[in-house]
């Protein structure tokens, strides 16, 4: 049918058609109030963290929930500062993320996040730079429209 044909074509349309290019970025040094802070005041839910503009791990709001449920589980904290004190990006963060590059395809960012492993995708150019990221969320949205 039509609608099939036009929306397989647009499956091949690049992922940095849609990607958000306007990113928020920690780099490993960055406390437990600052990531919060990244996440609440900018109501992201995926962070990546970068090195010289290459990725090196992202993080994401369930990350950091689970986090916080391992320390209160254990019971002895109760503060941010100790909570802070505590916090380590590098093991929390998911290092060395699967990345897509700006030519690959929509369907391919599909195929990737339908795995079930993750829900956002870093986007990079040839060179590792990170430019982008698309989300379960961009793709549900992008679907919607073709629809």
């Amino acid at each position: 049918t039509l609608a099939l044909n036009y929306t397989d074509m647009n499956r091949k349309s690049k992922v940095s058609e849609i990607m958000a290019e306007k990113l928020i970025v920690a780099d490993s040094h960055n406390s437990f109030t600052q990531i919060m802070d990244f996440f609440t005041r900018s109501k992201i839910h995926h962070l990546p963290i970068t090195q010289n503009n290459k990725i090196i791990g992202i993080v994401s709001l369930s990350d950091v929930i689970r986090y916080l449920g391992r320390v209160l589980e254990e019971g002895k904290t109760t503060s941010i500062s100790e909570i802070s004190s505590g916090f380590s990006l590098d093991s929390v963060m998911t290092k060395n993320p699967y990345c897509l590059k700006t030519t690959d395809t929509i369907e391919s960012a599909f195929e990737e996040i339908s795995k079930g492993g993750f829900h956002a995708l870093p986007i990079i150019k040839d060179d590792e730079t990170l430019v982008g990221i698309v989300t379960a969320i961009d793709l549900v949205r992008w679907y919607d429209q073709m629809m």
